[in-house]
């Protein structure tokens, strides 16, 4: 008899992508059987559909020791988590109806909220947190041009510029941060 399986689904659980934009995972079904598995539907809910899926008499039916592979597009129109499953409808007659769950994150934008910093009198303490809007966290910041003051420095992993000034005078930087999808701003 036909045996469905389903592999690589356990990617399908970590989608992240911008609004507007999508991401695409696979996953692969396969026939452990010793007879041809007839594959009578594959479906989802949106923000996830099938790109390049056509079921048809050829395509449907997945000899012994065959598989295909799927294409699992996410294409969020808003932030926040979304989840659902991809049901596979098929003639295995110990699981007719195979559910695999799918789950990803809508994210924003990414920019930078502070435009400006306050003035700090020279050889006092100074600390300074960068604000950051959309994207998706760990954030990585950076200097792409200009120099902080004589005695601070910028953390990386938080956006924080602190120290203790020690040489007067106007210092024009620009800062940059990226996220964990890859998205920069600067300003």
């Amino acid at each position: 008899s036909p045996d469905l399986t389903v592999s690589n689904s356990t990617d399908l659980n970590n989608f992240v992508s911008l609004i507007g934009k999508y991401a695409e995972k696979q996953f692969t079904i396969n026939n452990v059987g010793n007879s041809n598995l007839k594959i009578t539907s594959i479906s989802t809910t949106a923000p996830f559909e099938f790109t390049g899926l056509t079921l048809d008499a050829t395509t449907s039916t997945l000899s012994p020791g065959t598989s295909m592979t799927v294409t699992v597009k996410f294409t969020p129109t808003d932030t926040g988590k979304f989840s659902a499953n991809i049901v596979i409808l098929s003639d295995d007659p110990l699981e007719s109806i195979k559910n695999v769950s799918v789950s990803g994150e809508g994210v924003g934008g990414l920019n930078i909220n502070t435009t400006a910093l306050p003035n700090n009198p020279l050889n006092s303490s100074y600390n300074q947190t960068l604000g950051v809007s959309g994207g998706k966290s760990p954030f990585d910041w950076s200097l792409i041009s200009g120099a902080l003051p004589t005695g601070l420095s910028l953390t990386n992993s938080t956006g924080v510029i602190n120290g203790t000034t020690s040489v007067p005078g106007k210092y024009d930087f620009t800062a940059q941060v990226t996220d964990s999808t890859g998205q920069s701003a600067s300003q």
